[in-house]
């Protein structure tokens, strides 16, 4: 009876063990995946455009959609009423590091509530592929599924949330007709748009 118990008792010890092993292994895989989505967003180009044609009262743009590796992920034409383009962003912080999802696109002729919506458009299976890498395991980003899932859905909330407004301004400066464009994020705070 002894060695049984003294048996089930280094049995229990290890299933513990091995428990709490996997545990700290799981846990530090995340915590190098975050360091590494982290240095890789550090500076982050998710869109490029481009006008590439006005014609009445409508602006013709081509988007381009970037993973954090600077791979293409996907491009759309879209077509919208206005002579001032408008990208919005959301942003949301998480452990002091800003991310920022383009959100819509909107003129001085379309209000931002009925702009396009092109947080779709970098849609990967419920994932913001904007924020891809390689080594990624996307199971263990659920902060960035479940705030994709509300931007999506339209459900936007705004605690430590906020918008991100980039827009050109006919007494400044107007985006030109075949100029390509870029969005840089800053990770810390800021989005700054520049000639690519």
């Amino acid at each position: 009876m002894k060695k049984l118990i003294s048996f089930l008792a280094f049995f229990i010890l290890i299933m513990v063990t091995g428990f709490f092993g996997y545990l700290y292994y799981i846990n530090s895989k995340v915590e190098n995946l975050e360091k590494e989505l982290i240095k890789l967003m550090s500076v982050h180009t998710p869109l490029k455009f481009k006008i590439y044609d006005k014609k009445g009262d409508s602006l013709f743009i081509k988007v381009k959609y970037y993973d954090l590796e600077n791979n293409e992920i996907a491009n759309k034409n879209y077509k919208i009423k206005g002579k001032e383009l408008a990208f919005d962003f959301y942003v949301f912080t998480h452990k002091s590091e800003n991310y920022a999802f383009p959100y819509s696109i909107f003129t001085d002729q379309v209000a931002p509530k009925k702009g396009l919506n092109i947080a779709k458009d970098y849609n990967s299976n419920g994932f913001p592929q904007i924020f891809y890498f390689k080594n990624i395991e996307k199971k263990h980003f659920e902060f960035l599924l479940q705030k994709y899932e509300q931007i999506l859905g339209k459900n936007l909330t705004f605690g430590n949330d906020f918008g991100n407004t980039l827009h050109d301004v006919k007494e400044l400066k107007q985006f030109e007709i075949n100029v390509v464009y870029k969005f840089i994020v800053h990770s810390k705070g800021g989005i700054e748009v520049l000639e690519d």
